[in-house]
């Protein structure tokens, strides 16, 4: 709440004479104490002084915009119009008035006027011109689609709101037309300026699509509203008027819910069909779809169109649905997608298993947050659940699958702390869904893979692929910020299953004294464990490192320096100690050793050399091969691609 003095004279006045003062429609006042008290649904203001509440009172059946300051002053003794001036100073400056002088024109009719009155309060209250507005809104072409209840509320709705060019299209064989034209009827007593027009059965056949499509030309909005929805039809309405650059917002019937939206513009965005193929659309209407719950529902349907046609702000339903509860009228928004935040830079640098750091975080966090929704969402549930938080913290999440087909996709994601093991298990539940995505039967019959050993491309087809998954040949899979990096990524996940239980060659100790590093010792060595980190191999831009403890527990780290790669074997072991102390399996399982290797030469490049690295820990004659997995939406916001690597005996890679 404001409070300001009683203007004085002398005070230097703000607004300027050709101001046309026009008080809010909602504005009361009443005497207060210090003065006068002012509210409307905005703002609140006191004016302290005893002459204020008399000089608002006076004053205000004056403020309608029909004169400008200057004519409101003109005549009064000087030390009066200053008062007048800076009272209205104040008032707009609080918000209580504004200038109505910046009006665009309108044509409405003093009739008009009074008739939607409260109309023209609620678009004055976003902006200027609202008779302006408001008649874009009455002389815009609406068309409403669809059958039954629904339909009806929607035109009620429409007419009510003073739109004079609606269409209601009303599906064939569709009982309820008569309802909709006695609406019609009852609107055009009351407004005989209304021209609406209802296509119904008996018109001919209007379920011909060349019909309609004309009708979505002609029109600015398309509303759509079936009792029993029709996906087929809903379909085909909604990409027409993509192709058209018309805007469409459909309702839907799901069984016991209605969901409406998303608006869909010419811009594009998300449209009804994303939305469509999540729900489990069931052609019975609900018992709770009575006339008065579907009246409210497609009333908002009605609104959005309102808001939207006259400037005011319409966000509720851009790339986002409102699902209403039929039978208990509660509302809740649901995220269907949204703009990605700027994503920062990529961290620099990578590691095979350590969760996304302080700068992967900020990258990540706002995005996947802006995606999380339990029902609809490409992040669903998110939570710890029963799953124990010593020595680390675990978290599982779900995602959609690639496909976004209606599956959840589910892992478990560990880190030091809960934020990044939720970011974690996010990041991992995704790249599943790449992988699970890789043997789609809707995707490509033969798989374009690389020869990661000899630097060629080798054509697999998709069951062989897919029986490899099935049968357990050993493959990686990871995401990074570019091909290279999550070729590497999965090669290095592969390799720490291959190491972890067998012995490696013994290297220099590696110094791992990041703040990280030193909690990680701390937890081993509360479980312990007293750890040592050797340096398996260092190749520029592919590290391995091995973490040993006498009591037998290993950790294996990949990354592309030796320090990170430390880390990263000190987390490896980290995991393992969480494994014995919870009996919860966080790592994959490690790989057996293989019949021998032969050590043919590679191909240059640091991919090529961690291929020929991973054979070799294999200790089996087998190819390398990779293949780029269908990017999951969630990875694609934050600029990531996803890999996964197939090491397969060489008679089944050749086969």
């Amino acid at each position: 709440m404001r409070t300001v003095n009683t203007p004085t004279p002398g005070s230097a006045a703000v607004v300027a004479d050709e101001f046309r003062p026009k008080l809010r429609t909602d504005a009361l006042w009443v005497p207060d104490d210090d003065g006068a008290f002012l509210l409307c649904n905005a703002a609140s203001l006191t004016i302290r002084g005893k002459s204020s509440y008399a000089l608002i009172d006076r004053i205000a059946p004056h403020l309608d915009g029909s004169a400008t300051l200057g004519d409101l002053v003109r005549g009064l003794p000087p030390a009066v119009g200053e008062q007048v001036r800076l009272l209205v100073h104040n008032l707009h400056d609080a918000g209580f008035v504004r200038n109505a002088g910046v009006d665009r024109a309108h044509g409405l009719s003093a009739r008009e006027l009074t008739a939607y009155a409260g109309e023209l309060a609620f678009i004055e209250y976003f902006g200027d011109s609202p008779a302006a507005r408001y008649e874009s809104f009455r002389d815009a072409a609406v068309l409403c689609v669809g059958s039954g209840r629904t339909l009806e509320g929607l035109v009620r709705a429409l007419v009510q709101l003073g739109n004079r060019r609606t269409t209601a299209v009303l599906m064939a064989g569709d009982p309820s037309a008569l309802g909709v034209r006695q609406v019609v009827a009852d609107a055009q007593t009351r407004d005989p300026d209304l021209t609406v027009e209802v296509i119904g059965p008996d018109d001919g056949p209007i379920a011909a699509r060349t019909r309609l499509a004309e009708l979505v030309r002609r029109t600015a909005v398309v509303l759509h509203f079936a009792d029993e929805f029709d996906a087929a039809a809903a379909g085909w309405l909604d990409e027409h008027c993509e192709r058209a650059g018309r805007t469409v917002l459909h309702g839907v019937i799901a069984g016991d819910e209605a969901w409406l939206g998303p608006l869909a513009g010419p811009a594009g965005g998300t449209r009804g069909p994303d939305l469509w193929r999540r729900l489990r659309v069931t052609t019975a209407p609900s018992p709770f779809l009575g006339t008065p719950t579907a009246r409210i529902v497609a009333g908002q349907l009605a609104f959005e169109a309102f808001k939207l046609l006259t400037g005011v702000p319409a966000d509720d339903f851009r790339d986002r649905a409102v699902r209403i509860d039929l039978a208990t009228l509660e509302t809740e928004a649901v995220v269907l997608s949204a703009e990605a935040p700027e994503v920062p830079a990529a961290p620099g640098g990578w590691a095979a298993s350590l969760p996304p750091d302080d700068t992967g975080s900020a990258a990540f966090s706002p995005v996947f947050r802006s995606e999380a929704d339990s029902r609809f969402g490409a992040v669903g549930e998110v939570d710890e659940g029963s799953l124990a938080q010593v020595p680390l913290h675990c978290c599982r999440a779900a995602v959609t699958s690639v496909e976004d087909d209606g599956a959840r996709v589910t892992a478990v994601g560990t880190g030091l702390d809960l934020t990044t093991a939720r970011l974690a298990a996010v990041l991992v539940a995704a790249e599943r869904a790449c992988l699970d995505a890789v043997a789609d039967a809707r995707h490509d019959d033969v798989h374009a893979m690389s020869d990661l050993l000899r630097d060629r491309p080798v054509d697999v087809p998709r069951d062989r692929l897919a029986a490899w998954l099935e049968t357990g040949v050993p493959l990686g899979v990871a995401s990074g910020a570019n091909w290279g990096e999550a070729a590497l990524r999965a090669v290095g996940r592969l390799g720490q299953r291959a190491l972890r239980d067998r012995a490696a060659p013994g290297g220099e100790v590696v110094g791992a004294d990041s703040p990280h590093d030193v909690r990680l010792r701390r937890i081993l060595a509360a479980g312990g464990h007293e750890v040592t980190v050797r340096s398996v191999l260092d190749e520029d831009g592919f590290a391995v490192a091995r973490a040993e403890s006498p009591t037998g527990l290993t950790g294996v780290g990949v990354a592309h320096d030796p320090a990170r790669a430390a880390t990263d074997a000190l987390f490896d072991a980290a995991c393992g100690l969480h494994e014995t102390v919870t009996g919860q399996a966080l790592r994959a399982p490690s790989i057996p050793a293989g019949a021998g290797c032969a050590d043919e030469p590679a191909a240059p490049g640091v991919v090529a050399n961690a291929a020929r690295w991973l054979r070799s820990a294999l200790g089996a004659e087998c190819d390398v091969l990779a293949v780029t997995a269908p990017t999951h939406p969630l990875l694609g916001r934050v600029g990531r691609v996803c890999a996964v690597v197939v090491a397969a005996s060489r008679e089944e890679a050749v086969r």
